[in-house]
């Protein structure tokens, strides 16, 4: 008999393979049956969002946000998905609240740096960017960071002084 845990693992392999309808069917099987499980709502989301179904994937995020108000990476997921959509303002408000509720979500201040520059708020940037440097210190360079699918706290330093090199020299 399978457990919760199996079952995650097993749309987890799927997503890694890029099998994301199939992870899609299998989420909306154990959602058929348990509705309020907002790891199922965040593995949909995900599925989505990497077949290009935006829209579905935001209205999974509300659906986790509406279920567990108090989950950063729900915020989180919706901001990237929101950027990807275009919607900045709603991505900002996104990360923000992912922020509000926990600080030290490195990948948020990475992404609001991100949104600062691209608006011309350097300023802005320069301090979220600054601020997810200090939160990466924690970190070990080879340390896999929360909620990056995959990115390593080296990587993120690196991408970090490049884009701050970058604007000191433009």
């Amino acid at each position: 008999m399978k457990t919760e845990t199996d079952f995650y693992e097993e749309v987890a392999v799927l997503s890694r393979q890029g099998r994301y309808t199939e992870a899609v069917d299998k989420q909306s099987g154990i959602l058929t049956k348990m509705p309020q499980d907002t790891r199922a709502m965040d593995l949909m989301a995900r599925a989505l969002a990497n077949q290009g179904l935006l829209a579905e994937a935001v209205s999974w995020c509300e659906k986790a946000i509406s279920c567990n108000k108090l989950d950063s990476s729900f915020y989180y997921l919706l901001a990237t998905i929101q950027q990807e959509c275009g919607q900045i303002d709603e991505a900002i408000t996104a990360l923000k609240r992912a922020l509000y509720l926990d600080p030290e979500l490195v990948l948020a201040h990475f992404s609001l740096g991100t949104l600062a520059r691209l608006q011309g708020k350097h300023s802005d940037a320069g301090r979220h960017f600054t601020n997810a440097l200090a939160l990466l210190d924690k970190y070990q360079p080879g340390d896999l960071l929360p909620e990056s699918e995959g990115m390593t706290v080296q990587r993120l330093r690196e991408i970090i002084e490049t884009v701050r090199y970058d604007r000191e020299a433009a």
